[in-house]
């Protein structure tokens, strides 16, 4: 009997010295899949005449169809639309679309506009297509632009309030007075594609595709015989300068 607890004993001493043994164990590895010099940011725009898909140098509009001397009802949309595509596959780079009229060469502005809630003056605006006489400022200054980016080949009517159109959003100005929050509203594409624009909450949403098309619209209030109008500046970037 005396021999059998011997043994019980030993093996007790065993298990426990060979338990030790296992927590002396350390061992770190990593894994590592370097993408950093891999990803590609491009996009391209090519504008086209809606009559017949001929190609075009800038975005023009059908003048003859524009009243004179009146206060515009309804917005006018412009003759010519543009193909984009977006390729974004660099982790956080985005792709912007922005003016820049005071530094403007034929088209050049000087004074802005005010933008108003109502009747109260938010700030002071440069956006649109600045008129070469006035260059700039509150009357007949400028023809406000929208544009509206889509996988539908389809001409939209703004009509009086071009926000009807899904996803119609205004050119921004880099001098207009909020333009410092406007981040999300000038992305035109992101690594999810291309964007369409902002929701309720100010985020991007996105198209659902990395080609569509681009249509634009202007108000042309108070126009006479002899004006001229235009922008030089529409600048789309990866970096806001």
């Amino acid at each position: 009997m005396k021999k059998l607890f011997s043994l019980v004993a030993v093996l007790a001493v065993t298990v426990l010295f060979s338990s030790s043994a296992f927590a002396t164990v350390n061992i770190v590895k990593s894994a590592v899949a370097n993408f950093s010099s891999s990803g590609e940011v491009a996009f391209s725009m090519d504008l086209k005449y809606i009559a017949d898909d001929s190609t075009a140098s800038t975005i023009d509009w059908d003048i003859a169809s524009i009243p004179l001397n009146v206060e515009a009802t309804n917005w006018t949309t412009s003759t010519v639309y543009a193909v984009i595509s977006a390729t974004v596959t660099t982790a956080g780079s985005t792709i912007y679309m922005y003016q820049n009229n005071v530094n403007g060469t034929v088209y050049k502005s000087t004074a802005p506009r005010g933008a108003y809630d109502g009747s109260t003056r938010l700030g002071d605006v440069y956006s649109g297509m600045v008129n070469t006489t006035t260059k700039g400022g509150d009357y007949r200054g400028y023809v406000p632009m929208v544009y509206t980016s889509t996988t539908t080949k389809a001409t939209p009517s703004y009509g009086s309030n071009p926000e009807s159109v899904a996803g119609t959003r205004y050119f921004i100005d880099h001098s207009d007075y909020n333009f410092a929050a406007q981040t999300n509203y000038i992305t035109l594409a992101n690594n999810g594609g291309l964007v369409g624009g902002v929701d309720a909450g100010g985020a991007c949403f996105n198209i659902g595709a990395n080609q569509g098309y681009m249509y634009f619209g202007g108000k042309f209030d108070n126009i006479l015989g002899g004006d001229v109008y235009g922008t030089d500046t529409i600048k789309i970037v990866e970096t806001i300068e």
